[in-house]
């Protein structure tokens, strides 16, 4: 039983009559326990040297090339993090990509919503990259990722771009999440960098929450209004398209603040607050 967190080590010995050699009679493993996070406060990871990295599995090599992801620095390779100087990076490759990264263990509740953000791209924006997903399973092992949170992101460009959706497990224990990348042909060197899983305390205009936080008019043709409430203050708001996409951020709002939308193609918005570790959502739809 290694419940309790703590570092445990593990021996095992075999003896044999008239051994001859003594010295490969021992082995022995260490084992690290660590209490689940269950995000009573956001996970915010950016891959600096102040994270605690100890649990995460940083570089699952699944197709077995030498080539996975790893932390680096901007000394190291150009164009790495999205803040701060540190990233993850995966290289560029001739023939494929099947790599992961996990993160520590999560408690997570049935009926919850939970939310994944994290920020991606490609080195170069005119050859081919990496697809990016992410995907909730109970072990840091590919195989035990068998539940799809997103999949399918591609990078535009060399630039940053967020990846934002929701997700709920269906019984509540012990999760992990895995970024993945993947790519059937040559592809250049990839980066991942600050991810953050997050209870959502607001679902849509009719959640118990709403008051919080609220969007009008929906549909809307030309602008919205984002209204907070006051105890909701000093806020960064993100507004995502619906496949992940970040169309429109602003930071330190309060009260009410209004943004056009007749640039944004038709379809359904998710506006994202976060405000003291905790995060709101509403959605709101843009018609033509």
């Amino acid at each position: 039983n290694l419940s309790t967190s703590g570092i445990y080590s593990i021996e095992a010995k075999t003896i044999v009559v008239s051994d001859g050699n003594a010295t490969n009679d021992l082995t022995g493993i260490t084992v690290t326990s660590v209490t689940p996070n269950n995000l009573s406060a956001s996970l915010f990871v950016s891959f600096e040297p102040a994270d605690d990295l100890s649990v995460w599995l940083i570089g699952d090599d699944v197709n077995a090339d030498g080539n996975t992801w790893a932390v680096v620095s901007s000394a190291q390779f150009n164009g790495v993090p999205h803040t701060g100087d540190q990233a993850l990076r995966i290289g560029a490759n001739n023939a494929g990509d099947d790599d992961w990264t996990y993160t520590t263990c999560l408690d997570l509740s049935a009926g919850v919503s939970y939310n994944l953000e994290f920020w991606y791209k490609k080195f170069d924006g005119t050859v081919n990259g990496c697809d990016f997903g992410a995907y909730v399973g109970t072990s840091q092992s590919a195989s035990a990722m068998t539940q799809m949170i997103v999949s399918g992101l591609q990078s535009p460009d060399s630039n940053y771009v967020a990846s934002s959706t929701p997700f709920s497990v269906p019984t509540s224990g012990v999760y992990y999440i895995g970024l993945q990348a993947t790519s059937t042909a040559a592809a250049t060197s990839s980066r991942i960098d600050d991810v953050t899983v997050s209870i959502i305390t607001g679902i849509d205009n009719n959640d118990a929450n709403s008051n919080l936080v609220s969007v009008y008019p929906s549909p809307a043709s030309s602008e919205i209004t984002i209204s907070l409430n006051a105890i909701v203050n000093n806020a960064n708001v993100s507004i995502y398209n619906a496949v992940g996409g970040l169309v429109k951020s602003i930071n330190n709002v309060a009260g009410s603040t209004k943004v056009d939308v007749s640039a944004f193609a038709k379809g359904i918005y998710t506006v994202k607050v976060t405000s003291n570790g905790k995060v709101l959502t509403q959605r709101f739809t843009v018609i033509k």
